[in-house]
């Protein structure tokens, strides 16, 4: 075969037969909706081909064996209009070619979209569909170029074509096509002014929920008191960005406050302490139950707490089945307010149960339902200024989440929680206690409930579309007009018919003097049997429980307790240990003791928990917790893909300047980060200290396979980075360091690591999980739930890849660096949106 060009045309002689070709130029043209065709492209090469009977399928695969060419791209006609790739094979190259050149242009899976301030700078482009709504084109741009200007998420306005600027209650109705020009758009920076002047102008009237009376009367105590109408909980790591934008539709339909932790706490206040103030001062508590409400420690607080205050509370739910496990009693006799109604689950496509994005015209909808049930708790509560002056006259310097206490709580009174199969054991306990002249109600027949609590209440399918109906015992201030709870009957009739069903009518009346008994108790003991943790309807009485009264619990057997979650609520240092029958007199004497300390004296006791909370106060006092990431793993085997990717993600993350890396200590997963990870930065820092701590416990059992140990059981120091030693046993110092960093990456690892991860997330952290080979988290059912949960701010391809097994190890870390990035960098848009900086 011999070739010769002739006029930009080739002869080819092939068996004597000549074929012509044709030598094409490739020019790559500039990406986005522009008016490209005045543009210079980039002159990348030139191919030979076929000139006839060629289709532009086929020169695609041509075109791929040119090193320069993009692997990912698409044609443009010769006037510069983008082909879609599933109709390259009914076009010829014909149709293409102009002068002799092809055009093409890199293809994204979303455009790219300038953002352009109105003075003309640039603030930078990220990636969007022209399709969606303003408010996730905000979204994006708070989530991708937030850092680079303060308050983001109030700090600007985008102007349309003709620079009209878009109000922020307008953005749900306009899209990207509305406001773009050519590949970008135009936002306009807002001062302290224009922003106060631009919410007051889309504001209607605001909506008092404070009576006139109580507030003449509160006039001496105004300048310490800022009424807030409506605070939103909520599960940092799943509904951040749903909180957010739940907010703005409040404050744009009148509403006159709505707290946010991430926007409400000042500049060096302590953030329990506000929340605290802010739950106390609230007239509605609303929460947005997402999968991990109620298991994080804050979200479950913060639902009792508004329950001991007696709040209006309005659930959102974000689940397929009514109530949360972690808070089922309490929320059992609440109807919710759909996050998507029936109706708009059916008319979107199959995306439509995926929580982690909340159309506009939902979030409208609720926002409404929101309001109607305020405006009428509002006009139907008769004036009762006792919650409100309860709360007022209330000390700043109170204790963050105080333990609730209810003004009826009996001084001696103490319910027992058990299992009908230990009743001769609380029969016992209960005859010693009432001989030292306590009241004692023991409930060991809960267990015999009928079916379990979460079956009793109403599913999607019985939901109707209206405003939440509460719990007369809780709630009865909310209801003392007759029609207005006669209308809420009569709209949600199914449900009231579910929940006076036979065979679920005794169960409701079990719970509800169960919880009568509770608010009446000074001190609740459970008996935490093997057969009591093995039963839902238990463990959901002794959930109820935490945190309302003092609990003491009495682990009854010798079993193991590997359920993280009653663990996370009742450390089991904190249980008193009762093995067998010849127990019974050192059992009962240390009772005698724990509750006199308690009851008559007073005294606190020496809690596990406050333990922890000084152990993490100090921890944090000593590093910069906001910019570590904490790692974990397998500390004896890991496979071949978790070594490979260890290795790379210790080079990756000593790529991030002012990144913190802190391992265990221990041998395995960790150490062969921390080890590339320091040696990367020997290479970048040039002899300067290294931004890398080992936190281990002081001593424990015999680990010397796994850790570098000596033989009376006490840790030595990692001989690279700072050790710093927290905690008298790993168990201790897991549940310190959980309770300490935000952002934990797994490796592998074991059962203990698992758990130790669902520390983390029961903390309200992120955990960004590399599985490899690791069952252990096939048990750990919130564990492997999180993996399907994309974090606030971190693209949802990145984090899917993080299960895509086909990943090369030094790709998946680049990934990892990556998503680390993003929640550091969401981290510090929060920490400026508080501190107001």
């Amino acid at each position: 075969m011999c070739l010769k060009i002739v006029a930009g045309s080739a002869i080819v002689m092939m068996n004597g037969a000549a074929e012509f070709s044709t030598m094409i130029a490739i020019q790559l043209e500039p990406d986005g909706y522009a008016t490209i065709q005045n543009l210079n492209g980039y002159k990348i090469g030139t191919i030979i081909c076929p000139c006839s009977t060629v289709y532009a399928d086929k020169l695609r695969v041509l075109l791929h064996t040119h090193p320069n060419v993009p692997a990912q791209f698409r044609f443009l006609t010769s006037n510069g209009w983008p082909i879609e790739k599933c109709d390259e094979s009914a076009i010829e190259i014909s149709k293409l070619i102009s002068l002799g050149v092809v055009k093409i242009q890199r293809h994204f899976d979303l455009p790219r979209l300038g953002i352009k301030w109105l003075d003309g700078n640039h603030l930078g482009f990220i990636f969007v569909n022209f399709n969606c709504c303003l408010t996730e084109v905000r979204q994006k741009i708070v989530a991708d170029l937030g850092d680079k200007f303060f308050h983001p998420e109030n700090d600007f306005e985008f102007l349309e074509r003709h620079e009209w600027p878009v109000a922020q209650s307008q953005e749900s109705e306009l899209v990207v096509w509305d406001v773009c020009q050519e590949n970008y758009c135009v936002i306009n920076k807002l001062n302290n002014k224009d922003k106060s002047d631009s919410l007051h102008k889309i504001r209607k009237r605001p909506l008092r929920l404070i009576d006139k009376q109580t507030m003449k009367k509160s006039i001496r105590l105004k300048h310490d008191y800022n009424p807030t109408s409506i605070l939103i909980s909520y599960v940092h790591g799943e509904a951040t960005t749903h909180a957010r934008n739940l907010k703005r539709e409040l404050l744009n339909m009148g509403l006159d406050k709505v707290f946010l932790d991430v926007d409400d706490i000042p500049a060096g206040q302590d953030w329990q302490d506000v929340i605290n103030t802010a739950l106390n001062n609230c007239n509605a508590f609303v929460a947005l139950v997402t999968p991990r409400y109620g298991e994080t420690r804050w979200t479950n607080r913060e639902a009792k707490l508004a329950d001991d205050k007696e709040k209006l509370i309005i659930p959102i739910s974000f689940l397929e089945k009514w109530p949360p496990d972690h808070l089922a009693i309490q929320f059992l006799s609440l109807q919710y307010i759909p996050w998507k109604t029936s109706e708009e689950l059916k008319n979107e496509d199959d995306m439509s149960k995926d929580i982690t994005s909340w159309a506009p015209i939902c979030v409208h909808r609720v926002a409404k339902e929101i309001k109607k049930l305020c405006t009428e708790l509002y006009e139907s509560t008769p004036v009762t200024p006792s919650i409100e002056s309860k709360h007022l006259v209330e000390s700043s310097s109170a204790p963050p989440f105080p333990q609730p206490q209810s003004l009826i709580c009996k001084k001696d009174y103490i319910v027992i929680s058990a299992h009908s199969k230990q009743k001769y054991f609380v029969e016992k306990m209960t005859n010693m206690l009432r001989e030292e002249q306590f009241d004692v109600w023991p409930s060991f027949d809960m267990d015999d409930l009928n079916g379990d609590v979460v079956d009793s209440s109403c599913d999607d399918s019985q939901i109707s579309e209206c405003s939440p109906i509460f719990d007369s015992y809780c709630h009865d201030k909310a209801f003392t007009s007759s029609s207005l709870l006669s209308n809420f009957k009569n709209e949600n009739s199914e449900c009231f018919e579910a929940k006076v069903d036979l065979k679920n009518a005794e169960n409701q009346k079990k719970i509800k003097l169960f919880k009568k008994k509770i608010k009446e108790a000074c001190l609740v003991i459970i008996v935490m049997s093997e057969d009591y943790i093995s039963s839902r309807t238990c463990l959901q009485l002794a959930f109820y429980c935490e945190y309302r009264r003092e609990v003491i619990v009495i682990k009854y057997g010798d079993f193991v307790i590997d359920d993280s979650c009653i663990l996370n609520f009742y450390p089991e240092q904190d249980m008193v240990k009762f093995t067998g029958p010849e127990d019974d007199y050192n059992i009962l004497a240390t009772l005698k003791t724990e509750i006199i300390k308690a009851v008559h004296e007073d005294t606190s006791r020496k809690s596990y928990k406050d333990h922890i909370q000084k152990m993490v106060a100090n921890l944090s006092n000593q590093l910069k917790i906001d910019n570590c990431v904490y790692v974990i793993g397998g500390t004896r085997v890991i496979s071949k893909n978790a070594e490979s990717f260890c290795i790379a993600l210790g080079a990756e993350l000593a790529r991030l300047v002012n990144l913190t890396l802190v391992t265990e200590g221990f041998f395995g997963a960790g150490d062969l980060v921390g080890r590339n990870f320091c040696e990367e930065k020997e290479i970048r820092a040039k002899g300067k200290l290294h931004s890398i701590y080992h936190i281990i416990p002081r001593k424990d059992n015999t680990l010397t396979k796994r850790a570098r140990q000596k033989e009376d059981g006490q840790f030595e120091k990692v001989p690279y980075g700072q050790t710093l030693f927290f905690g008298d046993s790993i168990a201790e110092r897991d549940d310190i360091v959980s309770a300490t960093f935000k952002i934990c990456i797994l490796v592998e690892g074991g059962q203990r690591s698992a758990c130790l991860a669902e520390k983390f997330l029961f903390n309200d952290c992120t955990v960004i999980p590399i599985i490899f080979n690791n069952a252990a988290i096939s048990s750990k059912r919130s564990l492997g739930a999180s993996l399907s949960k994309v974090p606030c701010g971190v693209n949802q391809n990145d984090w899917s890849s993080l299960v895509d097994f086909t990943t090369p190890p030094d790709a998946l870390a680049k990934t990892v660096k990556k998503i680390v990035l993003s929640l550091l960098k969401m981290r510090k848009i929060c920490s400026k949106v508080t501190n107001g900086s």
